[in-house]
């Protein structure tokens, strides 16, 4: 057994924390990363460069989410389904190569053609750039759940951290060095998990061979539900740059990334989280899947609530370190706190969300996530003209908010227990209070009351954490599945 590998008797409680810490702690050097691209790609590329890129990267992950038809989404099912589960989980990632590059070959085959939903946009080389970047990315995200599976975060961060803090160095250095194009910044993504493919690849080492079409079969029928949902997520995420490239330009794409980098902070310390959550619940029995779910969810629920209103409070303090002028982020603040605080709802929809894939009720993301994403850029098209980018950001908000209500209904058709005793009293307030604190003006004694909020909510954080490894600490062990 490695370092990297869960040790015998831990509980659920105190694993989530200590591989969630991996997690957590990688995400931390991906945010370092980006804390320092961002403000050099701003001075480094005008607006409407930065919207191409923006608007590449969404191209980036909807290709990545359509192109190995679920199946990346199917290996971790995969590593607990029986005894051969870990052998098939890993045969299933040579399928996910062999599609990746049949679909991201149709793709740039036609990308003239849907380039077209863009306004006066032409198919340049930063959009081949991120066709091509979803081949090794799609093949990263497979590897990551064998080694998310084996309870490898350490081995699971360094690959992450490739492909993410990778490509932001490798990008912003060639923007910065050679020409301010970018394409260049893309390349530079392409490379880095390009890179990161091939590590994970010597790291999991699966088994290419012996797949079978009855393991394809299966895990497509995992995996095929979800691709709508992963379509329909990334669309959710990212597609009103779309809508306002449509409506406002290219210049406000890319001021609507920034502040949506900034606020969408607490809900990729969330996800790194769910990456030690996740697999605790496919591994916990039915009889202690409810109890552990409340537990652990409590605790998730108020770190994304504390992140979400940290973000309200920092939001005028990083826009300004983040861009120059000329991006006009003064007017962002409000985009960054409601991106923020849409981290509460999305931690409901992961809790949920995990108890139905566990149950292999996966079909219902194939409805859910398409409507929750229609409502999103249907909001968008409405909101958009009338409030600007804060509309976008209103939009975002709504849609994780509809998928998170749907999921709820549909987990408690299939479970009616009561998963959330506690954590159902934190969304309300939290929003009110985080929508107040934004409000704040940034001087005199209303900036006083921004920094003290400040360092309330990190002592409260920093109290909910310890309150709970204490609790961990004397609850009951049980034995981990070794990998």
């Amino acid at each position: 057994m490695t370092a990297d590998e869960p040790r015998r008797g831990a509980t659920g409680e105190r694993s989530l924390l200590r591989h969630g810490s991996v997690y957590t702690a990688a995400v931390a050097l991906h945010l370092g990363a980006a804390a320092v691209a961002l403000p050099v790609a701003t001075r480094a590329l005008a607006p409407e460069q930065l919207g191409e890129f923006a608007t590449a990267l969404v191209i980036l992950q909807l290709v990545t989410a359509g192109a190995a038809l679920g199946l990346q989404a199917a290996v971790a099912r995969e590593y607990y389904e029986g005894d051969a589960g870990p052998r098939d989980a890993e045969r299933v990632v040579g399928w996910v190569l062999v599609l990746s590059v049949i679909v991201a070959v149709a793709v740039d085959q036609f990308g003239p053609v849907w380039v077209g939903v863009l306004e006066g946009a032409e198919y340049t080389a930063t959009f081949r750039f991120a066709v091509a970047a979803a081949v090794p990315a799609v093949l990263t995200q497979a590897v990551l759940a064998i080694l998310r599976s084996r309870g490898r975060p350490r081995s699971y961060a360094a690959v992450a951290l490739i492909g993410s803090a990778g490509g932001q160095a490798l990008g912003t250095t060639l923007i910065v060095v050679v020409r301010d194009d970018p394409a260049l910044y893309m390349s530079g993504l392409l490379v880095a998990h390009s890179v990161a493919a091939g590590v994970g690849l010597l790291l999991a080492r699966p088994a290419f061979r012996g797949g079978s079409a009855r393991l394809l079969r299966r895990a497509l029928r995992t995996g095929l539900p979800l691709v709508p949902h992963l379509l329909a997520w990334s669309l959710l995420a990212a597609g009103d740059r779309f809508v306002i490239e449509r409506i406002l330009g290219f210049e406000q794409v890319g001021r609507y990334h920034v502040a949506y980098v900034l606020g969408g902070l607490t809900m990729v310390v969330i996800a790194a989280i769910n990456n030690a959550w996740a697999p605790m619940m496919l591994e916990a029995s039915d009889r202690d899947r409810v109890a552990l779910l409340r537990r652990t969810g409590l605790v998730v629920s108020g770190l994304a609530t504390a992140g979400a209103l940290l973000a309200c409070l920092l939001a005028p303090t990083a826009l300004a370190i983040a861009s120059p002028e000329t991006y006009r982020a003064g007017e962002l603040s409000s985009v960054v706190a409601i991106v923020a605080l849409s981290a509460i709802p999305y931690v409901w929809y992961l809790g949920e969300g995990n108890v139905l894939y566990q149950r292999r009720r996966t079909g219902v993301f194939a409805v859910l996530t398409p409507l929750a994403a229609a409502v999103n850029i249907s909001l968008n098209l409405v909101l958009i003209p009338r409030f600007g980018l804060t509309g976008a950001a209103t939009a975002t908000f709504l849609g994780v908010s509809v998928l998170a209500a749907g999921a709820h209904v549909r987990r408690r058709l299939l479970a009616p227990e009561t998963i959330w005793p506690h954590a159902r009293f934190i969304p309300v307030p939290a929003i009110v209070v985080g929508l107040l604190l934004d409000r704040l003006p940034t001087t005199g004694a209303a900036g006083a009351i921004r920094w003290l909020g400040t360092i309330a909510v990190v002592a409260a954080a920093v109290v909910l954490l310890r309150s709970w490894w204490v609790t961990a600490a004397g609850a009951p062990t049980r034995v981990q599945r070794p990998a």
